[in-house]
């Protein structure tokens, strides 16, 4: 799943990167991650400007928003606030709304993963 979302100059392109990883006999907590790419679009430096990024999330992967981290291409925990904007009807997340910042130079592309 691809998807591109369009704002004020900024692109943010969302992938599905790592499928559902269940271990065997009780149902773990899936592990995920979602790939978000922001790429500056209209030639502008930006520092510290707001991102956002509506993400589907598989059926029975979470149920509490508090299991989402945001980390960049190092690995390092980026700032970011995660709204539940949807539930399958089993309880668990379908829609995340992950709005955060980034800073990036003319044209530049930077990637994150959404974890869970």
């Amino acid at each position: 799943m691809n998807r591109i979302v369009r704002g004020c100059g900024l692109l943010v392109v969302v992938g599905l990167v790592r499928a559902l990883a269940g271990e065997a006999p009780a149902p773990p907590p899936a592990k995920g991650s979602v790939m978000l790419t922001v790429k500056e679009s209209a030639g502008l430096r930006r520092f510290g400007y707001p991102a956002s990024a509506r993400v589907q999330i598989p059926r029975g992967a979470v149920t509490e928003v508090g299991r989402f981290r945001l980390v960049n291409d190092r690995e390092a925990a980026v700032p970011a606030q995660f709204t539940v904007a949807g539930k399958h009807r089993d309880g668990s997340i379908e829609w995340l709304d992950v709005d955060f910042s980034a800073s990036l130079t003319p044209w530049q592309s930077q990637t994150f993963f959404l974890d869970y």
